[in-house]
């Protein structure tokens, strides 16, 4: 694997490793992070599209993270405003929500997204990922709706199915999101499997450094008592000191490719 090129949602761009990073240290490759925190699959495809327009080469690979249908993706004011779960937004208000997004519509938006990149990579795409579709009301927007049932069921290939909400740490924290522990689970069960790849034994050992440092953190504290933002500070602050490359070309909500000013949207 020459060069390593992803997208997702925070489960891909945290602040500690996630799959993305740990397999990009393992393979010493070229690595592209494009996922964004909170985003949702429209964006996502977006970015993955734009990225194409600016060329592959035949030795890329690509790899997805579709994230959950419940979220609203818009370029306001130069940039991506994207902040997970739309009944949780500061941006879009209970109006908003009540006239404008449905889950219908947020489902059709998705197969769309997922069905038209994964056309348009199939050179470069190599695996994908997705969490599930959500609540009771999503479920039943798929298998009430025939209209959307038939939509949903065009020949989408298959995807490893993600937890829409992990423990991490044993449960100890307020985070959602999978620990690195989990992750190299994940990279060494689900995705090296189909590439006859063997995680290698440096890139364990700097994964279970992390999650010791970290464990070792939320277990000195009382209870659930160390919030998230404590937590991701302390991450970063080992992942950069320590040399993960979890900052290395990731582009922001406002820089859309490295080198490239906000006027170009993806």
């Amino acid at each position: 694997m020459k060069r390593l090129i992803t997208f997702g949602c925070s489960f891909t761009d945290y602040s500690w490793p996630t799959w993305s990073d740990i397999i990009a240290e393992d393979l010493g490759c070229e690595y592209e992070n494009w996922a964004m925190g909170g985003g949702g699959n429209q964006q996502i495809a977006r970015r993955a599209l734009y990225r194409m327009s600016r060329g592959f080469d035949y030795e890329d690979t690509v790899m997805i993270q579709w994230t959950s249908v419940n979220r609203e993706d818009r370029w306001l004011n130069g940039r991506w405003v994207c902040e997970g779960s739309v009944a949780l937004s500061p941006t879009y208000k209970t109006d908003f929500i009540e006239r404008y997004w449905s889950w219908d519509n947020d489902i059709l938006n998705t197969v769309q997204a997922r069905l038209s990149t994964e056309r348009m990579l199939s050179p470069w795409l190599k695996y994908q990922m997705a969490m599930p579709w959500g609540d009771d009301r999503a479920l039943a927007a798929l298998t009430d709706n025939k209209r959307i049932t038939e939509y949903w069921g065009c020949r989408m290939s298959p995807q490893d199915e993600l937890p829409t909400y992990a423990r991490p740490f044993n449960g100890q924290t307020q985070d959602g999101h999978p620990d690195p522990q989990w992750w190299l689970n994940w990279v060494e069960q689900r995705i090296y499997p189909q590439f006859g790849l063997t995680i290698k034994p440096r890139t364990r050992q700097r994964v279970q450094a992390i999650q010791h440092y970290l464990e070792s953190l939320v277990m000195a504290r009382t209870g659930n008592d160390i919030t998230q933002a404590q937590l991701q500070h302390e991450a970063t602050v080992y992942c950069n000191r320590h040399g993960w490359r979890l900052n290395k070309v990731k582009p922001g909500s406002d820089a859309l490719s490295p080198g490239l000013g906000s006027d170009v949207i993806c």
